[in-house]
């Protein structure tokens, strides 16, 4: 019998699709259980880069380096089905909260508008808060390259422990900022971009990613005075949080560089025959 057999994570290996794979759950650190194939982000943001076959594509930098196609998102073996199951109800208020934010048509959420910051009021913070949090976790532990950048250091066990506890961060603890990204002053919701690690004003380690074109930065300290400027826009449990529009640029991403990738030759192979 000819088994394919592919290491996933330290602690799991798969043989074939088909066969479950036994090993320790990544959150609850439970010995020889079931993983499951977990989603590193929520599915629900792939659902605007998604072909009509659900298939995408993450787009390199590296202008020598070929697309590689992918189906139903990036998912590693890292967690057990009771753990899946307490992320994926985070995840259902996140989904909410973005479906919003990306169609200006706001339901759930009462949302007024002063210049380029729209203030909403409404938002869950404890499942919210905790479903970002999770998602950069899982970046952090992540193998895939894309995801190499998230490197949480001694952050990553913080957040294990908090995520698998329930325990709810402070508004001053690990501070969660939304922004809607700009691409030559527009707002596009179909773009999922890696960012990684940055600084707050040279002084706070922050980590960004770019999921349906929204911006999420979590500023990475549970002890350190954090800014007020900082929370006064921050995700707070009053159920208030403030999103600016905000170019590109202000991220350090080379949106000519971005740009360009987009024009390759086996780019638009790609969406010439997905699409």
């Amino acid at each position: 019998m000819n088994r394919e057999i592919k290491a996933v994570t330290a602690t799991a290996i798969m043989v074939n699709d088909q066969v479950p794979i036994t090993g320790t759950c990544h959150l609850c650190l439970t010995l020889n259980v079931h993983l499951r194939e977990s989603h590193i982000i929520p599915e629900f943001f792939y659902k605007r880069v998604y072909t009509r076959t659900h298939k995408f594509t993450a787009i390199s930098r590296d202008p020598d380096e070929r697309v590689a196609v992918a189906q139903k998102g990036y998912r590693e073996y890292l967690l057990c089905q009771t753990c899946e199951t307490k992320l994926s109800k985070w995840e259902g208020k996140l989904s909410h909260l973005t479906n919003e934010v990306t169609s200006g048509n706001y339901v759930a959420l009462t949302a007024n508008q002063i210049a380029n910051v729209t203030i909403l009021t409404g938002v869950d913070y404890a499942p919210i808060k905790m479903c970002v949090l999770s998602i950069f976790w899982r970046m952090g532990i992540a193998t895939h390259p894309l995801f190499s950048s998230y490197n949480l250091g001694p952050y990553s066990e913080k957040l294990r422990k908090l995520l698998y506890e329930n325990i709810v961060p402070a508004e001053t603890e690990f501070p969660v900022l939304l922004s809607r990204g700009l691409l030559d002053g527009t707002f596009h919701a179909g773009i999922l971009f890696p960012v990684g690690r940055g600084r707050y004003d040279n002084n706070l380690i922050k980590q960004s990613v770019v999921l349906n074109g929204i911006v999420f930065d979590c500023i990475m300290t549970n002890t350190r005075i954090v800014p007020e400027e900082i929370l006064a826009f921050a995700l707070n449990p009053s159920g208030r949080v403030l999103i600016p529009d905000r170019p590109y640029e202000q991220l350090g991403l080379d949106v000519g560089e971005f740009s360009a990738s987009l024009k390759k030759a086996d780019v638009k192979r790609f969406y010439a025959r997905h699409a």
